[in-house]
């Protein structure tokens, strides 16, 4: 956020504002797991402290784990790119071992419905890009 977003988000004063982030910049440890970064030209924004987390919080803030597996992370690119081959063609080249392992996480969030000869983006993935006018119910 800019510090005149942060000023307004919480109705401060530029001057109490400035006190903050001045004191938050020289006392690090006050943020615990988080330390105040600036984001130029005149942002700032919250981090994790990666020096203070144990190695699987790192894990879990970095993207490397999942502490809580029922809930699905972004999707990564050759996913994006399985996803858009659904969508035009039906499927994947079969041959491609990333993609048909890819295919599968998708399968596994419920996000692609596996057909014997074509396969179909999950109605709510279809919603979500305009695809259906409303989600099924199943």
């Amino acid at each position: 956020m800019t510090t005149q977003t942060l000023a307004l988000a919480l109705t401060w004063t530029t001057h109490r504002l400035d006190t903050a982030l001045q004191h938050a910049r020289t006392h690090p440890d006050v943020g615990g797991a988080l330390v105040l970064r600036t984001a130029p030209p005149d942002g700032y924004t919250a981090t994790p402290r990666l020096d203070i987390l144990r190695p699987d919080q790192a894990d879990a803030v970095a993207g490397r784990g999942n502490l809580h597996p029922h809930i699905r992370g972004a999707i990564q690119p050759t996913e994006a790119e399985v996803l858009l081959r659904v969508w035009v063609d039906g499927g994947i080249d079969t041959g491609d071992a990333v993609q048909r392992q890819a295919l599968d996480a998708l399968v596994g969030a419920h996000m692609v419905n596996r057909g014997d000869i074509v396969d179909q983006l999950h109605d709510n993935v279809a919603y979500s890009l305009r695809m259906l006018d409303e989600p099924s119910r199943q």
